[in-house]
């Protein structure tokens, strides 16, 4: 469980719902072990990081997700970058957030996409998230990722970011291998990965502990947190 969390949820509370929820006073493991059989996801909170290489400072919500890369091929190939694009972006509606601020800062690791605004926003990064020399800056801008020919697996840990939209999006890896230039589509074929925002106005429905509120709001398609995406370039 993440440090600072909203809960998501399609629907209203009922009483007895929100009750329970009050008598566990912000204890995030508790309410996230309620709220996931009930059809509850989790958003973590914008990260913090140093000023960004190409001086980018929007902020916004994520869902991670493990982004495993392989090829099985016995020649080798070299990606030499990769680019989000947005297939829609909507405006979230959720009915219920329960907001678990953080008791203090918590570092994040992997990779960072900056999808904050509408479809027409042309989404920026991916930015380094590691603690380093490296941190801010853009990964392709200094890195390659060679597979195949007996290379092994790279894997990723992506946070893409939102903030006033809910958006469908998809990653173009441009690769050059012995014929060519090339670029493979993940999740491959018409596939999306949905990353939702949490909606601005709450009003507050049930007592704060520990700093620690819920919240209601208007819902929303959602992934799980930290699912699993695999790109296999044949």
């Amino acid at each position: 469980m993440p440090e600072a969390v909203y809960v998501l949820l399609d629907r209203p509370l009922t009483a007895s719902e929100q009750a329970t929820l009050t008598a566990m006073k912000g204890d995030a493991a508790q309410v996230w072990a309620f709220m996931k059989p009930l059809g509850g996801r989790v958003v973590e909170r914008a990260t913090s990081m140093t000023p960004r290489e190409d001086g980018n400072g929007n902020r916004g919500e994520s869902q991670p997700f493990h982004l495993n890369l392989n090829s099985d091929r016995s020649a080798g190939l070299t990606i030499n970058s990769m680019t989000a694009v947005k297939d829609t972006c909507s405006a979230p509606t959720a009915k219920t957030v329960i907001d678990l601020p953080p008791a203090g800062s918590e570092p994040r690791q992997g990779l960072l996409w900056d999808l904050t605004g509408g479809k027409a926003v042309r989404p920026k990064g991916p930015y380094v998230l590691d603690e380093g020399e490296s941190q801010g800056k853009l990964y392709f801008h200094h890195n390659i990722v060679e597979l195949g020919n007996g290379q092994a697996n790279m894997a990723f840990l992506i946070r893409p970011e939102v903030s006033v939209h809910t958006c469908k999006w998809h990653i173009d890896a441009s690769y050059t291998d012995t014929s060519g230039y090339h670029t493979q589509r993940i999740p491959k074929g018409t596939g999306t990965i949905t990353t939702e925002a949490v909606p601005r106005k709450a009003r507050p429905v049930l007592p704060v502990h520990h700093q620690r509120r819920v919240g209601m709001r208007r819902p929303i398609e959602s992934e799980g947190l930290h699912s699993h995406r695999v790109l296999a370039l044949m």
